[in-house]
This record gives structure tokens, C-alpha cells and sequence, in this order.
């Protein structure tokens, strides 16, 4: 026993790379050597490209995969960004008018269109 020390954990760890997170319960992760090692401690920091949905009158922004997030899962205010509406709009087409509902018609992408204002 006087050869054999404590394993020690992932508490250990104060700060992992850029772009990575510590994992969940660091101190529940019993490391293999003496020393940790960032495989063992820390994880990939999620990007946008993980959220698969954003809630109404919200888009997704753009290149979701170079966004990433700041905790373990990412929120709606990292990844969505609100949906234009047709108030953004400043002309029409010949022989096309603005809705008058302009304001409250949300687009499908981040630019609206004639066909859709």
C-alpha cells in the first residue's frame, strides 16, 4: 500500500483547450495515469450545427458548423437569429404593391422576396 497513490480525477483539470469543454462530473472521472489527460477530461464544445430546429419567427443563422457554443448544449441566442419580415422590403416589382401586412409577414429565409412581400 505505501507504493500504491490515489488515482486522480478530472477535478484536477482547471482549464481545457480551445473549442473543448470539461465533461460532465469531472470529479467522477477516475483518469488511467498519474496525470490527466484532455481525451479523458474534456469534450468537444457543440456547435450550431447540433440544433436541428429553431422556434417560430426565428432562422437558423448562417454556417451553423463554425458557431460555437458556450456550454455543453447550445441555446437558441447562440444558433437562431429573428426572421425577417416583409417590413424590410423597400420596393416591389412593376405592377406589384407591398402587403399592408408587411410587418407582421415573416420570410422564409434570411432575405425576403417579391413573391413573398
Amino acid at each position: 500500500e505505501e507504493c500504491c497513490v490515489a488515482a486522480p480525477t478530472c477535478a484536477t483539470v482547471t482549464s481545457c483547450p480551445t473549442n473543448k469543454l470539461p465533461r460532465p462530473n469531472l470529479s467522477g472521472i477516475t483518469c488511467r495515469g498519474l496525470d490527466c489527460t484532455v481525451q479523458e477530461c474534456c469534450v468537444a464544445a457543440p456547435t450550431c450545427a447540433t440544433v436541428t430546429s429553431c422556434p417560430t419567427n426565428k432562422l437558423p443563422r448562417p454556417n451553423p458548423s463554425g458557431i460555437t457554443c458556450r456550454g455543453l448544449d447550445c441555446t437558441v441566442q447562440e444558433c437562431c437569429v429573428a426572421a425577417p419580415t416583409c417590413a424590410t422590403v423597400t420596393s416591389c416589382p412593376t405592377n406589384k404593391l407591398l402587403r399592408r401586412d408587411s410587418t407582421s409577414t415573416i420570410c422564409r429565409g434570411l432575405d425576403c422576396t417579391p413573391e413573398e412581400c
